[in-house]
């Protein structure tokens, strides 16, 4: 089992990172179209806004008075989550709303702001009861052979949370049983944003707080294997410049909602080049390397639109697609990587 990884860091430092990374946007958008960063502000209509990297103004640093108001804030308000937990009962539903807001800006203190605890919504009413009672139910640390069987039908009575919906009562169950199972300072460290998408991720299944906790404590490990949480954060990986030949993709703009864009060159993909320079294992680290980028450039995206935002729409080009990208070795690949992310970044597609 792996220990969690540390926070994310601040959004001038992964705007940095991802520049650095040399993702030549400027190769990889198509002819006429301008490389694109994060979008400056929410858009105002249905219309794709696209921006260089040169246009974007620099980030004002927050104040240092205003950090240090937050961070008192933030003491005050954990010391009255700590002051209901010991006395529970009827303190405990007095003060819902007191901890859900507390709970809810921990996850999120990467998106930069304090979100207000829905009531108990039309989408949550089922959900909320079961989360209570598994967790009731079943106090001991879950691991994947214990979980039950996966439903065959997904979406049968769960209406899928907007992301920038507040966590709903049910959510907030089942993140405060994440918390007791990987205990205090692993739930610490774990990355906010993998905590909100790992929970939302599983809601569809009966056993919802112990599925979320089994494949997020395998994410985390995996993380950890990977070195994920720091890999932004030194040197790219070995021959990066030639993956990025040989492999083109990167960002490309931003929806009307603001979410991210990547544009995924499948088809001018040098597959027989590819397969030469890289083992498995280095085009995995290769794409995680990239995958973990844009999960920071969400993150920082979130923080600059106000609002949280966890999906990324990704365009694949078939131009230029032939025989050589059908075939078994490149194919398993393709099939190893979409696995691995498919478990490990839930709801980001």
């Amino acid at each position: 089992m792996g220990t969690a990884c540390s926070r994310a860091p601040s959004e001038p430092a992964i705007q940095r990172t991802v520049v650095e990374a040399s993702w030549s946007t400027a190769r990889l958008a198509p002819a006429g179209s301008n490389a694109c960063c994060l979008p400056p502000s929410a858009p105002s209509s249905s219309q794709e806004s696209l921006c260089s990297v040169d246009d974007m103004p620099p980030r004002a640093e927050p104040a240092a008075d205003s950090v240090d108001a937050a961070a008192e804030s933030r003491d005050a308000a954990a010391e009255s989550v700590e002051a209901v937990a010991v006395d529970g009962g009827d303190a405990a539903a007095a003060a819902t709303t007191t901890v859900g807001d507390v709970e809810v800006e921990l996850e999120l203190e990467q998106v930069g702001e304090v979100e207000q605890v829905a009531p108990a919504a039309s989408r949550d009413g089922r959900r909320s009861e079961g989360a209570s009672s598994q967790a009731a139910a079943s106090s001991s640390r879950p691991c994947l052979a214990t979980l039950l069987p996966d439903p065959k039908d997904k979406h049968a009575g769960v209406v899928p949370a907007a992301e920038w919906e507040p966590l709903s009562d049910g959510e907030l169950e089942v993140v405060r049983a994440i918390r007791g199972w990987l205990g205090e300072e692993a739930a610490a460290a774990c990355p906010r944003d993998l905590l909100v998408t790992f929970t939302r991720g599983y809601a569809y299944r009966p056993d919802w707080s112990q599925a979320s906790f089994v494949f997020l404590e395998r994410a985390l490990a995996w993380r950890e294997e990977m070195g994920a949480c720091g890999i932004c954060f030194g040197a790219p990986p070995a021959r990066r410049e030639l993956f990025e030949e040989l492999c083109p993709s990167g960002l490309i703009g931003h929806d009307s909602l603001g979410h991210l864009v990547v544009l995924e060159r499948l088809g001018r993909v040098r597959v027989a080049e590819l397969l030469k320079a890289f083992s498995e294992e280095e085009y995995l680290r290769q794409q995680a390397f990239s995958r973990e980028a844009v999960r920071l450039l969400s993150t920082a995206n979130s923080t600059r639109l106000g609002r949280r935002l966890y999906k990324v729409v990704v365009v694949i080009d078939l131009e230029g697609l032939s025989l050589s990208h059908v075939g078994s070795r490149f194919v398993r690949l393709c099939k190893r990587v979409n696995e691995t992310f498919g478990w490990h970044y839930p709801e980001t597609a």
